[in-house]
């Protein structure tokens, strides 16, 4: 009976938070989820404690916890002493404080509900079977994070990338911690050498369309006027983003130039209560990492101007250029569905549409294009960024023909 009197009380806490605040900016949902998780916690606690609450000749409420008698005025009271005991935010684990920080990410930072539900997964899968996650995170240590680490990697099945991007994720945990909720003042997942543990070899070299796949599923696709082949044959021809190139609009298109300064992206919404919305897709007017460096306009060649022309039979009320057939903006996964069949009858290995953009790239500078201007069309910030898409992607004919070429 006690614990009910207490949800009520919650119910009605969380009833006037969300109705009757007169000023609903303050209504924060990451409160609304505390709430719900302490319900949680305190049905847990009535159901291990309730047979081991005594009452004392003054009325008040006891029980014993590893010889320390815990006490209160009343069972309600001391159910909601034992909560702060056992679960006050100065003991929370990183299962406590991950659903926390995923509210926290979405209400005060421009990351998309598709990367928060990314997070979740990756939580899921690589922290929360864990018993790290279960662990006070203020008495977490390198040590705890080292045996962690190791379990991923000890059969070197992880990437260098999936590992740091783990590794940002508990990052991301701890500065939470430290900085917003000031439980913990250091992390100690930082003190870790990332280098002492073996992980999966990758060479990249081998995970991009070459010079020679791209013309032979040029010269495949030569008299197919489809829509799907229109479109893997123009991202052939520019170095585009596949959902940049979904998004492009007709009136983009100035003379021999395209311009890019949206995305059509596939995503979904955090609810408060932790789950997400069925995903969906939606036009955005940025591009891939928020900067002014993404807008920019891309040449056109004649074969790119020519596709173009082929793509007019398709054009109906819609403002946007690359349409499925059916007058819808083409999907990614439609895209390389087709993509993949496209490399299967040319004879071609199939990598995914984002490698295309590698592959392009990799030619242009190849053939000359100086680093700067390739990351001015890449849209890149840095230097650094272009450096990573940059593939061998001709053969060693073609190679011997440069160097003939440039040393004679």
């Amino acid at each position: 009976m006690a614990l009910n009197n207490i949800r009520l009380k919650l119910k009605y806490e969380i009833d006037e938070a969300l109705f009757f605040n007169s000023d609903p900016d303050r209504i924060f949902p990451s409160e609304v989820w505390d709430q719900i998780v302490k319900m949680k916690r305190l049905k847990q606690i009535q159901s291990k404690y309730s047979s081991m609450v005594k009452k004392r000749g003054d009325g008040r409420v006891y029980l014993y916890i590893d010889r320390q008698q815990i006490s209160a005025k009343n069972e309600d009271a001391l159910y909601e002493k034992l909560y702060q005991i056992l679960f006050g935010i100065e003991n929370s684990t990183m299962n406590d404080l991950f659903p926390m920080w995923l509210l926290w990410k979405r209400d005060n930072t421009p990351i998309t509900g598709k990367t928060l539900q990314t997070y979740q997964r990756d939580f899921n899968k690589y922290i929360a079977p864990y018993s790290i996650s279960d662990q006070k995170i203020k008495d977490l240590t390198a040590k705890d994070f080292i045996g962690l680490f190791r379990e991923w990697t000890k059969t070197r099945s992880m990437t260098s990338r999936q590992f740091n991007n783990l590794k940002s994720e508990i990052n991301g945990i701890f500065s939470y911690a430290i900085n917003e909720l000031e439980i913990v003042e250091n992390n100690p997942a930082r003190n870790v050498d990332a280098k002492m543990f073996p992980i999966k070899p990758v060479n990249n070299d081998d995970d991009v369309f070459t010079e020679e796949d791209r013309n032979t599923i040029l010269r495949y696709l030569e008299d197919d006027d489809r829509p799907f082949s229109l479109a893997i044959q123009f991202a052939f021809q520019v170095t585009i983003r596949i959902a940049e190139l979904k998004s492009l609009k007709w009136k983009n298109v100035h003379g021999n130039k395209i311009y890019v300064c949206g995305q059509l992206l596939e995503t979904t919404n955090l609810k408060d209560d932790g789950t997400f919305e069925k995903r969906h897709f939606e036009n955005v007017n940025h591009v891939k990492g928020n900067t002014d460096k993404g807008f920019r306009h891309l040449p056109l060649n004649s074969s790119a101007l020519a596709i173009l022309e082929k793509m007019k039979k398709y054009r109906t009320n819609s403002p946007y250029i690359f349409l499925d057939g059916d007058g819808n903006q083409m999907e990614t996964t439609r895209f390389n569905r087709w993509l993949k069949r496209y490399c299967e009858r040319a004879g071609v290995e199939y990598h995914s549409s984002h490698k295309i953009r590698f592959c392009v790239a990799s030619i242009l500078y190849t053939h000359g294009v100086p680093i700067t201007t390739l990351q001015k069309y890449l849209g890149h910030t840095t230097v650094q960024m272009t450096m990573h898409y940059l593939r061998n992607v001709v053969n060693d004919d073609a190679v011997t023909d440069i160097i003939e070429k440039a040393l004679t």
